[in-house]
């Protein structure tokens, strides 16, 4: 019974704050609200299923190659630690099957990244956020914003020259920061300014968007110290901008127009 539970038994929050970035991307569905038919009800439950299956798949593997190999610290490369157990299990035959399977996997992950990223740019463009006339042009003939398109591009073409654990630092550091604010913005929103509060109100409008916000705190302080400074620096070129645009906050930054 306990050899059942050992997958379970590592150090869950370390490795929580470098492996949240295999979790992101299920927010990326929003992004293709306006190309959706109903999005108001399809979305939602588009986020949820994305995060719920792709939850129950990373656990279900990873769980079942620990019990397989469970000795994490015998890999002769731990960042291609996959390729090493499918070897373990079923040879080159199967080793070649899942580099491919890998490999294809990653061109569809980097096409739907760089659609929803696009989108994203455009949204941000159009609300005059970002410079319309480049980030908020959509090609006549197509209704695409092939501008943005070619700017993500550039910038997955740039992953090239990047190490890994900064990317890795960039991304974690802006998304368990994201995701503290969503939730600290439901409380301040339904629980606060709204004042939906009582029984049901107070668990689903500040107990529970509460503890997320303490856990992803406690997951981003659990980052490495590179992630934080690399990150920090981001965030601080983001406030710069930020002055700039609202010229030193005497004017209320753009807003994203819903009814478009």
């Amino acid at each position: 019974m306990i050899l059942l539970f050992a997958p379970f038994t590592f150090p869950v929050i370390q490795g929580a704050s470098i492996v949240a970035t295999s979790f992101l991307g299920f927010d990326a569905v929003t992004t293709f609200s306006e190309e959706t038919i109903n999005p108001k009800k399809i979305v939602p439950k588009a986020i949820f299923l994305v995060a719920l299956i792709g939850g129950l798949i990373f656990i279900t593997v990873s769980y079942t190659l620990n019990m397989v190999y469970p000795n994490f610290n015998a890999f002769n490369n731990p960042d291609a630690a996959g390729e090493e157990i499918v070897k373990y299990i079923g040879g080159p035959f199967l080793t070649s099957l899942f580099v491919a399977a890998i490999f294809v996997g990653n061109i569809g992950g980097n096409l739907a990244a760089q659609a929803s990223g696009a989108r994203l740019l455009y949204a941000m463009g159009r609300d005059r956020v970002l410079p319309s006339k480049v980030f908020g042009f959509l090609l006549p003939k197509y209704q695409t914003p092939v501008f943005n398109i070619i700017v993500m591009a550039i910038i997955c073409f740039g992953a090239f020259f990047v190490d890994l654990s900064l990317g890795f630092s960039l991304v974690n550091f802006g998304a368990l920061l994201a995701f503290m604010f969503v939730n600290l913005s439901v409380i301040f929103h339904f629980y606060i300014k709204n004042k939906q509060r009582g029984a049901k109100g107070t668990l689903l409008n500040l107990v529970i968007p509460l503890i997320g916000a303490c856990f992803s705190l406690y997951i981003w302080l659990n980052l490495s110290k590179s992630a934080l400074i690399v990150g920090g620096t981001w965030a601080l070129i983001g406030f710069v901008y930020l002055l700039f645009l609202t010229k030193g906050f005497t004017k209320k930054p753009p807003q994203y127009q819903f009814d478009e």
